[in-house]
């Protein structure tokens, strides 16, 4: 699934089963790395670090919003395709692909081909 030079992922999610979860399926679908973040200011610090090709962010992380983390990413680094996986998609609004918890890996790489065929 992931191309030649798209092959980092950030995971911005507070719940760590479910991070395991999307990292196992993100690398299913062929990301070689991936990061995972918590909060806004440890996202943008792994963001900085290494720049990611994807995000999946949650709608509510510890301190704020994934809307939020993404918001000072995309500020900071210039445009990254999201999805957002959550289980509040109400909050997320018209913002990129939702993938609803609970998700398969289907219904996340489905979101990936979706999201890198408008990148």
């Amino acid at each position: 699934m992931a191309a030649a030079g798209r092959s980092h992922a950030l995971i911005i999610e507070d719940e760590m089963i479910v991070a395991l979860t999307l990292e196992d399926m993100l690398t299913h679908l062929g990301f070689d790395s991936v990061d995972i973040a918590n909060d806004a200011a440890s996202a943008l610090l792994c963001a900085y670090k290494h720049r990611p090709a994807m995000i999946t962010a949650d709608g509510n992380i510890i301190g704020g919003t994934g809307m939020e983390a993404v918001d000072q990413i995309i500020r900071a680094l210039g445009e990254i395709p999201v999805i957002y996986v959550t289980g509040t998609p109400e909050f997320i609004g018209g913002r990129c692909p939702v993938v609803m918890k609970p998700f398969s890996t289907k219904t996340l790489g489905d979101a990936c081909a979706r999201v890198y065929k408008f990148h």
